[in-house]
């Protein structure tokens, strides 16, 4: 699996200001529950093998397993915190490091990457990686931010490393509707449907809006 975002960057404080801003997209504004909402909808079989790869806290992941119990879910991360977390609030879901056996072996209906692709440089080569794991014909979901300036969906965390005086923004890049086009391309995957969430009513579109705060594009694997 791959291997190309530096552990250093994601140590317990920057996961707890990631799961503080994450909370308030959940229960504040309607954004993040409508993107989840979303991506499940996606998600319409059951016995399949889901794999959530930045899983974070493992709030989605858990989701995908209490609406599909009878799939199975692996949640993964490169961020030791964020899995020893998921493991004990999570008792009925699998989540390991992205170097596990378990992974590696692949066989993947559905496989989830969610506001990953703004932290890797490399992400034609990261999505091959991660696309081997992926069965032919199998559901890729990404979600990444939309963000006006890069890094402004991170200002809070951004501000949190500033006070450490850590001056790194954890966004490498801003990825926009034709970033994810041509890069699905040359990873043979074929879009099938897009949607962006918003700030503001509406809180899904299908054409970007000011204030839309990510996009979400699901597609399948060709060869």
């Amino acid at each position: 699996m791959p291997h190309q975002i530096k552990e250093h960057k994601y140590d317990p404080i920057y996961f707890w200001s990631l799961r503080f801003i994450s909370l308030i997209n959940r229960y504040v504004y309607p954004i993040r529950r409508t993107e989840l909402t979303y991506m499940l909808s996606f998600i319409d079989d059951d016995k399949l093998r889901i794999l959530d790869y930045g899983c974070g806290s493992g709030h989605f992941t858990n989701r995908i397993k209490k609406s599909k119990p009878s799939c199975t879910v692996i949640g993964a991360d490169i961020n030791s915190y964020a899995i020893n977390y998921a493991q004990q609030k999570y008792k009925n879901v699998t989540f390991l490091p992205p170097d596990n056996h378990l992974i590696e072996q692949g066989n993947f209906d559905i496989i989830i990457v969610s506001h990953l692709l703004e932290h890797i440089h490399k992400r034609e080569e990261f999505l091959q990686q991660v696309l081997y794991l992926l069965k032919r014909g199998g559901k890729i979901i990404i979600a990444v931010p939309q963000e006006r300036i890069r890094g402004d969906g991170t200002l809070f965390t951004i501000f949190i490393n500033a006070l450490r005086g850590i001056f790194i923004n954890p966004h490498v890049v801003k990825l926009v509707y034709e970033d994810l086009l041509t890069l699905m391309a040359n990873v043979d995957v074929k879009i099938q449907s897009k949607i962006y969430t918003n700030y503001l009513y509406p809180f899904m579109s299908s054409s970007r809006k000011w204030h839309s705060f990510s996009l979400v594009i699901i597609g399948e694997k060709s060869l």
